[in-house]
């Protein structure tokens, strides 16, 4: 049924709006990017601050997330929060802010926690903004396949995400549709489902998919 209902929302939505992403070396390190960038910190246990593009793992649909965006769960209203958002107390956020990932990996990783629900993954330009740079909680969990992650393992938002900002969702390119219960170890590509909403609409998505692979 899920399968059937996903098929039919490909074929509206994502008709003549699909484009790939070839270069595993960006869409595992958003870092090699043009124009993304790490600025030091200021007073914070942060890796620093970090814009560019960010993956995102949810279990939420495209219909709602291109329609919503990425909203904060609760306001920032108390200094304690502060120590979770940056990563000071272990690296772990405790779902504080908006969590992103600078590796596709790692965000499909974190898009399957409703058990056997499916998950998707989403690429956000985060150009714009600046999320702290957060050093990985459990060094050494990816060393042997991702080492760069035990550097900046999550990049954290304290504000919500509009869905202008959301380029759209991504997902094997082995795979027909955008959602998946596992994903494969190697990823060859990845296919990148053009949010409508987007800021520029599908040519700034062009342009995006020219900058990870490489041809921008």
């Amino acid at each position: 049924m899920l399968k059937n209902q996903m098929k039919a929302f490909e074929n509206t939505i994502y008709s003549n709006n699909v484009l790939l992403l070839n270069n595993p070396v960006t869409f595992q390190d958003t870092r090699k990017v043009p124009g993304s960038r790490l600025t030091p910190p200021i007073k914070t246990k942060a890796r620093g601050y970090f814009s560019g593009y960010v993956f995102r793992g949810d279990t939420r649909t495209p219909q709602v997330i291109f329609s919503q965006g990425f909203q904060l769960q609760w306001p920032l209203v108390t200094q304690e929060q502060i120590p979770r958002l940056t990563g000071a107390m272990g690296g772990i956020t405790y779902d504080e802010g908006i969590s992103t990932a600078i590796s596709v990996k790692v965000a499909s990783a974190y898009s399957q926690r409703g058990g056997n629900q499916p998950g998707y993954v989403y690429l956000i330009n985060a150009c714009a903004y600046a999320g702290f740079a957060i050093l990985n909680p459990r060094a050494g969990l990816w060393a042997q396949l991702l080492p760069f992650l035990n550097d900046i393992y999550e990049v954290n938002f304290m504000h919500s995400i509009p869905n202008t900002s959301i380029v759209g969702v991504v997902w094997s390119s082995d795979n027909d549709l955008p959602y998946t219960h596992l994903w494969p170890h190697t990823l060859p590509g990845l296919k990148l489902a053009v949010n409508p909403d987007y800021e520029g609409g599908i040519e700034a998505a062009r342009n995006t998919v020219a900058l990870f692979n490489g041809t921008g």
